[in-house]
C-alpha cells in the first residue's frame, strides 16, 4: 500500500487500494509463469488471466482463475471510479490502451518464461520485453484512467516516452538487486546478460564489472526519466507527472536498500490479496 500511495500521491484511499490490487496482480502474473510451463502462445496466456479474452480450460487456466477474477474486478472498479468522479466513463480508446498494456505485460512474462529454456537474448531484445514485464506501463495506464484523461498517450509523445523511461530505469534497478532469486529460478536478466560480455574474466569478476557498468547506466536512465518528468514543458495532467515521478522515486528507494529480496517480499504481501 505504501508503494501505491507514492505512485499516486494526490490520490485517495480507494485509488490507492486499486493500485495496490494491481501491484498484487502484476506479481501474481509473474509468479504464475514461473511455476508452470508457458503455453504455446501469448494469446493462449491471455485467456488464463485477462477476462476480456475468451477463457481457456485446463490446469493452467484453473490455477490462474483468482488472477483473472482480480483483473476483472480491477477493470470494473476503475470504470466505476471514473463514472463517479468525472461523471462519465473513460473513453473507449483509454480503456483499450489500458487493456493493451495488460496484454503487453502478460506477453512479456510469457517470453521471459520461454527464455529460461532457450538461448538467451541480447540486451536490446531483453529490455524491449522486460520494460513491459516490470509492470510500469500497466500501472501508468491505470494512472491515466484515474486522472480522467480524455485520450490515451500518443506514440512518441512526451508522456509515452516518460512512461517507457521510467519502466527501463525501474527494470534496471530491479535487475541489479534480485539476482540470487532470479539465478535460482534460471531467469534471464540484465546483469547476467551484461556479465556474458566479460566472459574472459572469472564469474565473480565478470559480474562485478557488469554491475559497475549497469550502476552507471542506471544513473543516466533515472536522469533521463527525471528530465522527461520536469514540470517545464509538461502538457499532460500534473497528477500524472506526480504519479510517474512518485513511482520512480519509490522504486529507486526500495531497490537501493534491497539486498535480500525485500522488494519482492513487500510486493508479495500485496499479492496475497489477489487470491
Amino acid at each position: 500500500m505504501a508503494y501505491a500511495r507514492k505512485c499516486w500521491p494526490e490520490g485517495n484511499a480507494a485509488e490507492h487500494s486499486l493500485l495496490a490490487l494491481q501491484i498484487g496482480i502484476i506479481v501474481a502474473v509473474d509468479d504464475a509463469l514461473e511455476h508452470s510451463a508457458p503455453l504455446a502462445t501469448p494469446a493462449e496466456e491471455y485467456g488464463t488471466v485477462l477476462p476480456w479474452h475468451s477463457p481457456r480450460r485446463g490446469a493452467a487456466a484453473a490455477a490462474r482463475t483468482p488472477v483473472r477474477h482480480a483483473v476483472r474486478r480491477l477493470d470494473a472498479e476503475l470504470a466505476r471510479h471514473t463514472r463517479q468522479t468525472f461523471g462519465s466513463a473513460s473513453p473507449t480508446e483509454v480503456v483499450t490502451w489500458w487493456r493493451s498494456q495488460a496484454e503487453a505485460l502478460v506477453a512479456a512474462a510469457w517470453q521471459e518464461a520461454r527464455w529460461r529454456t532457450s538461448a538467451p537474448p541480447d540486451e536490446g531484445t531483453y529490455l524491449a520485453v522486460a520494460e513491459h514485464s516490470i509492470g510500469v506501463g500497466w500501472l501508468a495506464a491505470s494512472l491515466v484512467r484515474l486522472s480522467g484523461s480524455p485520450a490515451a498517450p500518443v506514440a512518441g509523445s512526451r508522456l509515452e516516452t516518460a512512461i517507457r523511461a521510467v519502466a527501463v530505469a525501474v527494470r534496471t534497478a530491479n535487475d541489479l538487486q534480485e539476482i540470487e532469486r532470479e539465478r535460482a529460478e534460471g531467469k534471464v536478466q540484465l546483469l547476467f546478460l551484461r556479465a556474458r560480455a566479460w566472459k574472459h574474466l572469472d564469474a565473480r569478476a565478470a559480474e562485478n564489472r557488469a554491475r559497475a557498468e549497469l550502476t552507471t547506466e542506471l544513473a543516466h536512465r533515472v536522469a533521463l526519466a527525471r528530465a522527461l518528468l520536469d514540470p517545464s514543458g509538461w502538457t499532460d495532467s500534473p497528477r500524472l507527472r506526480l504519479g510517474l515521478n512518485g513511482m520512480l522515486t519509490a522504486a529507486m528507494a526500495l531497490y537501493s536498500v534491497d539486498t535480500g529480496g525485500a522488494a519482492r517480499a513487500a510486493a508479495g504481501v500485496v499479492s496475497d490479496r489477489v487470491s
